[in-house]
């Protein structure tokens, strides 16, 4: 038989422990996920937007204006990756800023805390442009175009409809991949090629082709 003591010793531990269950099963209720939904930014929203990057980085003065927004809101803030049109041409290479932006809510200022380099590159026989990233000249571009296009040309798996547009240029962590697809930016195939021992990255037989790639990720084609 439980002593006075004992038994309210005994009655504060099961309160206690039914206190902590009821608050881990209250922290386990977590709010239900909802999928966020693509919005169009106001004339105002891209002016504010336009006004922060150009304080953010003084070259988009030089560009015409927004060129592309994918804009998504989530339980009232809003995020948005806006690319401006090329800010300058060098090279033979156009030049243009991404940025990331966002607001807490729709009332909210615009942050645009990131931004990032985005570069087009127009060659003969295609009317879509080669998004080109990192460090890479107009030269050496063609050269890796060349280059892999022999290799796309042969492939056994692409069938008729063999990919005659460069979609992108990216140089990986070993490596340079060129994309190809279709007029409207889609991939169809990747292929990598790495540098000749000796050879000019400026000419297309500096690049040895090493992978090629039939099942791509991404596209190049929607986001301008």
């Amino acid at each position: 038989m439980l002593t006075p003591d004992l038994a309210t010793a005994f009655a504060t531990s099961v309160a206690l422990c039914l206190f902590g269950l009821a608050m881990a099963a209250e922290e386990d209720v977590l709010p239900a996920y909802e999928e966020p939904v693509q919005v169009e930014l106001s004339e105002g929203d891209l002016e504010e937007i336009r006004t922060v990057m150009t304080r953010n980085a003084a070259v988009l003065v030089s560009s015409p204006g927004i060129k592309h927004v994918d804009a998504q809101q989530n339980r009232g803030a809003i995020t948005a990756s806006v690319l401006f049109f090329p800010h300058e041409q060098s090279g033979g290479i156009a030049h243009a800023v991404n940025a990331q932006c966002h607001k807490a809510t729709p009332e909210s200022s615009w942050v645009c805390p990131s931004g990032s380099l985005r570069s087009y590159l127009q060659i003969p026989r295609q009317d879509f442009e080669v998004r080109v990233f990192g460090n890479i000249d107009y030269d050496m571009a063609l050269a890796l175009i060349e280059a892999t296009g022999e290799a796309v040309r042969s492939h056994p798996n692409l069938g008729v409809e063999t990919p005659d547009t460069v979609v992108v240029i990216i140089p990986m962590e070993d490596t340079m991949m060129v994309g190809w697809g279709d007029s409207e930016g889609f991939l169809r195939v990747n292929v990598e090629a790495v540098p000749v021992a000796g050879g000019r990255a400026q000419t297309s037989g500096g690049w040895r082709v090493t992978k090629v790639n039939d099942q791509p990720w991404g596209s190049g084609g929607h986001e301008g």
